[in-house]
């Protein structure tokens, strides 16, 4: 495996006497190091908060295979394999603690909010007609996702920090992971999934007030069912986008650390010894820019996760001298 070696900073009395009069921090700034710099301190602020939970739960380990695997990876011994799969699924699983607590807010809050609007709204049926072509979502459309930005962008940040990291340490690389070219990807990601849990919620609401209306429900009564409802409903809408999303940014972060490194030129599935559907891709390898698979589904970009609840990683594969 390549090693990217430290080198250690050259000293004004080390410099050419041609060269010791040149102002080297104009050369820095226009080069933008300071601004790296700044950035990459700025980077380690905002992953602390995960990081102390990491260390925190640091003696719990996640669920190793049930059953030993037969690996098909060249480049690493099945020891590596394993520390680094359980390193990138600790980050996983403590992040999805916070994850999913402040998307069931998130989602509780949305629930909340209608229920406020709910007695002005579909008094009567032909209200409820109107509120279905121009109602509480449509109206609240654009600050509910900048709330869902605000909200979650920075937790995927932090994630994907973290596992970049992780992931530039297996191949050698001491440089920190930058956010640079990901940080889009991470708020498109969160617009994906909010713009299809808004649609979720808005169906679940619309058919849970259009039964209360035929079976002759107060609006009273219409507001205790969907309380009683969004109670379970919030909960598992939060585990089901939690359990891809924070794997999700996990492995895209990873993928873009080794692209930065230069070092790398493909990767390859790992999979937890899995034998649902991922069991097929174990050992797969394809280039960095290219897909394991095609999806109509646009939440499934062509790596892992593959399904709900999926605990595969990619590693990589660095060019050989």
């Amino acid at each position: 495996m390549k090693k990217i070696k430290k080198t250690k900073p050259i000293t004004s009395t080390q410099l050419p006497a041609s060269l010791r009069n040149i102002d080297y921090k104009a050369l820095l700034r226009r080069r933008d190091i300071f601004l790296r710099q700044k950035f990459n301190q700025e980077l380690k602020e905002q992953a602390k908060p995960l990081a102390r939970e990491l260390l925190k739960n640091r003696t719990k380990s996640p669920t190793p295979p049930s059953t030993p695997i037969s690996r098909r990876h060249s480049q690493y011994t099945n020891e590596q394999l394993d520390s680094y799969w359980e390193k990138q699924i600790h980050i996983v699983e403590v992040a999805e603690s916070q994850f999913e607590k402040k998307l069931t807010s998130f989602i509780q809050k949305v629930a909340d909010d209608f229920l406020s609007h709910l007695e002005q709204e579909i008094s009567t049926k032909k209200q409820m007609k109107a509120f279905e072509s121009k109602g509480y979502f449509d109206d609240n459309e654009d600050d509910l996702m900048t709330q869902a930005q605000l909200d979650f962008t920075p937790l995927l940040e932090n994630i994907a920090i973290l596992a970049g990291q992780e992931a530039n340490k297996l191949i050698g690389v001491n440089e920190p992971y930058l956010l640079f070219n990901y940080r889009d990807k991470i708020a498109e990601n969160v617009a994906k999934f909010t713009g299809s849990m808004l649609s979720t919620d808005q169906d679940a609401l619309t058919n849970l007030i259009d039964n209360g209306l035929k079976e002759g429900k107060s609006v009273p009564e219409i507001r205790t069912s969907i309380v009683d409802t969004f109670s379970s409903y919030s909960k598992n809408q939060a585990q089901r986008i939690t359990r891809t999303e924070v794997l999700r940014a996990s492995n895209q972060a990873s993928v873009d650390a080794w692209k930065q490194s230069g070092v790398v030129e493909g990767k390859q599935w790992l999979t937890a010894g899995a034998s649902d559907e991922c069991s097929q891709y174990e050992g797969e390898i394809v280039t960095l820019d290219n897909s394991f698979y095609s999806s109509d589904s646009e939440f499934k970009d062509g790596d892992p996760p593959l399904h709900p609840n999926c605990r595969c990683v990619v590693v990589p594969l660095v060019m050989q001298d």
